[in-house]
């Protein structure tokens, strides 16, 4: 299996996910999906690497690093959620 981790680039690209709540308030991405223009593309999160909350323009934004197997490559990824807006985006692969 090929590792990839080049400088990833900002794609910040609206997915489709599903993601655990926990019940100490923590959330937790387990897949998404989302359209490539020519397909739809499927990713489960392998590991998550680590999570923290920023502020942006008065916005709390929750960032997560992942990896996952893709196209039998592993790729690390960040992923948004926007709590107010209740939006996940794929910001950088």
């Amino acid at each position: 299996m090929k590792v990839e981790v080049e400088n990833m680039r900002v794609i910040n690209k609206s997915v489709d996910m599903i993601a655990i709540f926990n019940k100490d308030g923590t959330i937790r991405p387990w897949k998404f999906k989302f359209d490539n223009g020519d397909e739809e593309i499927k990713i489960k999160v392998d590991t998550l690497q680590f999570s923290d909350k920023i502020k942006h323009c008065g916005r709390i934004i929750h960032t997560y690093r992942c990896q996952s197997n893709i196209n039998n490559t592993l790729r690390v990824y960040e992923l948004h959620y926007i709590g107010d807006k209740m939006e996940w985006y794929l910001y950088k692969i």
